[in-house]
């Protein structure tokens, strides 16, 4: 009986040599067909796996900025958000003088002069699509008007990008779609 299974055992190991020189032969023969050496393959391979590397530290970043509780949350230029609100609170919310952040206005009497005053915000409770509960505090008046109306739609969760329209960080554009 040890005879038979030493022939089994060592059928067992050529049988996956085989394989493996099988599917290095298949693994060249789809290079050549590409037209791609055996080193383009290669590196190939090594990009694709630093790009998913990648994109897995970009996913446990935006997880810890995401974390439950953070204050403020400054959108990413053309990164997608959705966002779900709660309809009646958050048709409630007013601007109240933020406490962080500030503008510099001209003097109504006198356009020479200008002076930091601070800036308007509105808080929200937001539910991101990943689950996070998070307060949410926006900073321009442009994107709160275009939030109000997508809620008076009726939708709950909107989507929203933020998209650059100058050379300046301020220069930006938002895109609010109501989602069903």
């Amino acid at each position: 009986m040890a005879k038979i299974e030493n022939v089994v055992n060592e059928n067992d190991e050529n049988n996956k040599a085989e394989e493996q020189t099988n599917f290095s032969q298949q693994q060249e023969e789809a290079s050549k067909q590409f037209g791609l050496s055996k080193t383009e393959t290669e590196i190939d391979t090594k990009t694709r796996e630093q790009i998913e590397e990648e994109n897995q530290l970009n996913a446990r970043l935006a997880l810890l900025e995401l974390e439950e509780g953070r204050r403020y949350f400054k959108p990413v230029v053309g990164m997608h958000y959705f966002l779900t609100f709660n309809r009646d609170q958050a048709l409630l919310v007013r601007a109240t003088p933020s406490p962080k952040f500030t503008r510099m206005v001209k003097d109504p009497n006198n356009p020479d002069i200008m002076r930091k005053v601070p800036a308007k915000q509105w808080i929200h409770t937001v539910t991101h699509e990943n689950g996070n509960v998070q307060e949410w505090t926006i900073t321009s008046a442009d994107l709160q008007k275009q939030i109000i109306e997508t809620l008076q739609k009726g939708f709950s969760t909107v989507e929203f990008w933020k998209e650059l329209t100058g050379d300046k960080p301020t220069d930006v554009k938002y895109h609010v779609n109501g989602v069903r």
